[in-house]
């Protein structure tokens, strides 16, 4: 899609960039996971039980960084904190 003012030689240069990007992407991403394949022993980089707990431990450092801010943050009373400013 065109859009104004734009010649067909600025489109097809722009999308030809893009797909030039999305390789180079992909491209690193293969080459971190076979860096990463070099450096663990006996796990496969698409082993289930591996991603599947790499997922949780992730999660689970995510949902307790955000909860201890918001817990210290709830005992706080509003209006002692507008009374502060």
């Amino acid at each position: 899609m065109r859009g104004p003012g734009e010649t067909q030689l600025e489109v097809d240069r722009r999308r030809l960039l893009r797909r030039m990007q999305k390789l180079d992407r992909d491209l690193k991403a293969l080459a971190g996971t076979r860096a990463l394949a070099s450096q663990v022993y006996g796990v496969s980089t698409s082993d289930p039980l591996t991603l599947v707990g790499a997922i949780a431990l992730l999660l689970g450092a995510a949902a307790l960084a955000s909860w201890i801010p918001a817990m210290r943050a709830a005992r706080v009373d509003p209006a002692v904190s507008l009374r502060a400013e």
